[in-house]
């Protein structure tokens, strides 16, 4: 196993929001959670073979995340919603984020077209730092399998001279460990689209920019996130 230091791959990550909603009996009780973060992950490749390749990373960021409800019927508009507002529900949390990865990439070009296969795991502690609740104090760690399919399609497009291609992706995430159900679901799949442009001709360390979103979704879980990734 070789290591290519003009291989190291930095990575900005936003965190995704989502929403999760329940109903019992004739009482409604509409549980949104939002998250928004910033997460930035930083790793080196290491070439096994022609087309496969290990990245070891380490992860570091922060993020917030907000929890509303709102309970509707003809016991709780008067009774239930009231009682609950201040303490299970509706509360802010800030909190940190600090961890490593494992990542196994598999690469291979076609005529039109260029694939990537990425899996890994994915061991991160997560703690709060301030929160409108004292109840909502937190402090775990987080285990995660991921696996995402990858096609780079190359386009006639020049932006300024900087050849642009169109990335397409789906993938799935599976949380494992005691706190898999913390935030309500096991998992969620993720559908992007984004925009590589190669910047290579400008000499710099960076190779490529990509700028794109994906919608997420799975049991009891929608969201979105957005990425923006730059290669050296």
């Amino acid at each position: 196993m070789t290591g290519d230091p003009s291989s190291r791959q930095w990575s900005l990550t936003s965190a995704l929001g989502y929403n999760v909603d329940s109903r019992n009996g004739g009482e409604a009780a509409n549980a949104r959670w939002d998250g928004v973060g910033l997460i930035l992950t930083a790793g080196n490749e290491f070439t096994l073979s022609e087309r496969w390749k290990i990245v070891p990373a380490i992860n570091v960021g922060s993020f917030r995340l907000d929890s509303n409800a709102g309970v509707r019927g003809a016991v709780s508009d008067d009774i239930l919603d009231p009682s609950f507002t201040g303490r299970n529900f509706d509360w802010t949390a800030y909190a940190w984020v600090l961890g490593a990865s494992i990542w196994f990439d598999y690469k291979r070009e076609f005529r039109t077209f260029d694939l990537g296969v990425h899996t890994g795991a994915t061991l991160n502690h997560v703690g709060s730092f301030y929160t409108t609740s004292e109840e909502i104090q937190f402090s775990s760690e987080a285990l995660t399998l991921d696996a995402t399919l990858e096609t780079i399609h190359r386009t006639p497009v020049n932006l300024n001279g900087f050849p642009i291609s169109m990335v397409l992706s789906v993938g799935g995430t599976t949380f494992l460990g005691p706190a898999r159900d913390a935030l309500g679901f096991p998992g969620y799949t993720d559908y992007g689209i984004a925009f590589r442009a190669d910047v290579s001709r400008l000499g710099l360390p960076v190779e490529t920019l990509q700028l794109g979103g994906k919608v997420i979704y799975g049991p009891g879980v929608i969201g979105w996130s957005g990425v923006f990734n730059y290669n050296f």
